[in-house]
């Protein structure tokens, strides 16, 4: 069976989808077999990241929810798309064509029985290592059935007082759903601040290992949602990390 990992984060805008791309791509490199699925209705956007464009869209994770389709018509192989000179591949369930469209049923959340059965077909037609879920943000009926699934679950948080607190409460409510494993990253962290220090107090506050700290970066920001980092600067510290980050993720299988 596949590993379940979903990336999560409380709040949005803390940099979920992005270090989701870089990490499935990072494994994908690695020679894994791996799938995202995105199952942030209300805001799709890892689609973009990973070169799959709206119009080379046809069923979508919406579909699949909605009954409209098999969770497979929802699945494309990006690895040719994104030029991956490795042995492993890589899939993608987006989420939506289109926003227009995911705001008339962002309502209509995956109850466990259907994402469990679209976890299993996954992982045996496409034979995976790994299984990816960028989640929505919050805790909701669109993210607890699939935060209560995971082998791991990777949280990303920011070094600020709002996040503090979400993440406590996610951590205290996927321990109730069973969620064995836990780990934090920390995203756009100031250059200025060590990493050593920041990475101690995160744990102890949490009593939860830390995967990766991610430092702001002008290169980051400027792609935005357009590349993946770790295709585009390969040899860049916070690539570096993101391979930690998979390395630690892979722990879990073992």
């Amino acid at each position: 069976m596949a590993l379940i990992i979903p990336v999560h984060a409380f709040y949005r805008g803390r940099g979920k989808s992005q270090i989701a791309a870089n990490l499935a791509a990072v494994l994908a490199m690695q020679g894994k077999r791996v799938c995202v699925v995105d199952t942030g209705l209300q805001a799709p956007s890892i689609h973009t990241l990973l070169g799959l464009d709206d119009d080379a869209i046809g069923f979508t994770f919406d579909d699949y929810v909605q009954s409209r389709c098999r969770i497979l018509q929802a699945t494309y192989d990006v690895t040719s798309r994104l030029h991956l000179d490795a042995d492993g591949r890589l899939f993608l369930v987006p989420a939506s064509r289109a926003l227009s469209q995911v705001y008339i049923s962002a309502g209509a959340a995956a109850d466990l029985e259907r994402l469990v059965s679209a976890t299993t077909t996954l992982a045996n037609a496409l034979t995976l290592d790994v299984l990816i879920f960028d989640t929505g943000s919050g805790l909701n009926e669109e993210t607890l059935p699939v935060l209560a699934i995971a082998d791991t679950l990777v949280l990303v948080l920011r070094l600020d007082n709002n996040d503090y607190q979400g993440t406590s409460v996610t951590l205290d409510v996927v321990q109730q759903l069973g969620v064995m494993r836990s780990v934090l990253v920390v995203n756009e962290v100031p250059a200025a601040y060590p990493h050593s220090e920041i990475q101690q107090q995160v744990e102890q506050t949490y009593d939860h290992a830390v995967a990766g700290i991610i430092p702001h970066s002008d290169e980051l920001t400027a792609l935005a949602g357009s590349e993946l980092f770790v295709l585009h600067y390969p040899q860049h510290p916070i690539s570096r990390t993101f391979r930690q980050i998979a390395e630690v993720v892979l722990q879990g299988d073992r």
